[in-house]
């Protein structure tokens, strides 16, 4: 693996940017987190309650990623990706509960986690997960990369609606996932189909 060409692929405006303009907002959501749920919680009604619950509802909102994507593979003959894409859902998965370990904060109002008391805030695995798949599916779905990206935002928000995470959770958990992704695209592009990788 050539250090050069790792680092001029991280070094893209387009990869770097988004990371720029994301670990300041996190930083200052981080200090900022209380009064956030606070005012969200003006917003909530149960209509925002009920879409909410979908969006964060693990099988429906992951299926429905994995299941869109698959399908458009199918469509545009690149069924090669499948299993990329099924990889980075899983190391994502793993690798954000190895950050929580590793953070161990503690969710908003003491709640414990879907997986009990090794659960914690940081990072939300709902964000990581999301935006690595929207990552990966960048390179071959550009002209609907926003779908994958509006995706992942909403399932990160609907996060902090439901006051299951602080929103640097969901900041920081989409920084970790968008690297995890971008270099998981990176190796399947160097090693597996033997391409130069490209973020446009």
């Amino acid at each position: 693996l050539s250090y050069p060409k790792i680092m001029h692929f991280f070094l893209k405006p387009k990869v770097l940017i988004p990371i720029i303009l994301s670990v300041p907002s996190a930083l200052l959501a981080y200090f900022f987190d209380a009064g956030i749920l606070d005012f969200i919680s003006f917003f909530q009604n149960p209509i925002f309650d009920k879409i909410a619950d979908w969006l964060v509802e693990s099988e429906s909102v992951f299926f429905i990623l994995i299941v869109v994507a698959g399908l458009m593979m199918l469509e545009m003959k690149k069924t090669q990706w499948i299993i990329p894409l099924v990889s980075t859902f899983i190391i994502s998965f793993f690798l954000s509960y190895a950050f929580k370990l590793i953070f161990s904060r503690e969710r908003p109002f003491g709640l414990i986690g879907p997986l009990g008391g090794f659960d914690y805030s940081f990072p939300s695995t709902h964000a990581v997960v999301a935006f690595a798949c929207a990552a990966l599916l960048q390179q071959n779905f550009k002209h609907v990369a926003w779908f994958f990206y509006l995706f992942a935002v909403g399932t990160s928000l609907s996060r902090v609606y439901l006051e299951q995470h602080y929103l640097s959770d969901i900041i920081g958990g989409g920084i970790i996932g968008y690297l995890i992704g971008l270099l998981i695209l990176f190796l399947t592009n160097k090693f597996i189909f033997k391409t130069e990788p490209v973020n446009s």
